[in-house]
């Protein structure tokens, strides 16, 4: 929270800025002009309702068409919506490769979790990929943004 009321400060948007937790992403979708996030599922949700979304961080969807590619400290004035064509084919790629279908909060559904988790792992075609141990794409730009990550290097 004091880092990003210093932030805020600092750039002058102090005024505008809100630290939301615990709110659906739908709720606020709608009357947002904006997304400014960290490798999160929130932006995925923003991206799904048309909301313009732009990535601190480098995230599995932080492609072109989908968020704003230029400066984060310019996005607010250059941002664009994302396409919707290129969301439902991301989501379908998502689907077919590294996402399962469930979820942590009930038994039920962490149970499918589990059992597609484990389906995928065992898969001919995850052990492909494993092996491969190529880099993954939005290293660079993690790198040129002085992120690292240790384990790709």
């Amino acid at each position: 929270m004091r880092a990003l009321k210093h932030a805020s400060r600092k750039h002058g948007v102090e005024d505008r800025t809100q630290l939301i937790h615990g709110q659906s992403i739908k709720e606020l979708a709608k009357p947002s002009l904006g997304l400014l996030t960290i490798n999160s599922s929130a932006g995925i949700e923003a991206l799904e309702h048309g909301v313009p979304t732009c990535c601190i961080l480098p995230t599995i969807y932080d492609v072109e068409g989908l968020t704003h590619q230029g400066n984060w400290e310019d996005f607010w004035t250059t941002a664009s919506v994302p396409d919707p064509i290129i969301f439902r084919k991301f989501v379908d790629a998502l689907k077919a490769t590294i996402q399962v279908r469930g979820t942590l909060y009930n038994a039920k559904r962490l149970e499918a979790a589990a059992k597609g988790t484990a389906e995928k792992i065992l898969s001919s075609e995850y052990e492909a990929q494993r092996r491969k141990k190529s880099e993954p794409p939005r290293l660079e730009k993690a790198r040129n943004m002085g992120v690292t990550y240790n384990e790709f290097l």
